[in-house]
């Protein structure tokens, strides 16, 4: 479990997914979250720049104030 706070995420693979994880006013650009298992992770005011997203699992996850530009969104739980 981590706390991240106006952090940027360049380039980062999360295919291996994410668990109880904090990010706030985050910016992720050009990650890939292909099939990732996001469990039980907060992304506030976060803001996802051409990403991919596809088959990515929210299992218990908040998304609250996110944008998201050009990014793949297909899949999604």
């Amino acid at each position: 479990m981590a706390a991240y706070g106006d952090e940027i995420f360049d380039g980062v693979n999360y295919s291996d997914g994410l668990s109880k994880d904090t990010f706030e006013e985050c910016t992720f650009s050009n990650c890939d979250f292909t099939d990732a298992k996001i469990s039980s992770c907060n992304f506030t005011d976060c803001t996802f720049i051409n990403c991919n997203l596809s088959m990515t699992d929210l299992n218990q996850s908040t998304l609250n104030n996110v944008e998201f530009r050009n990014c793949k969104i297909l899949g999604v739980k």
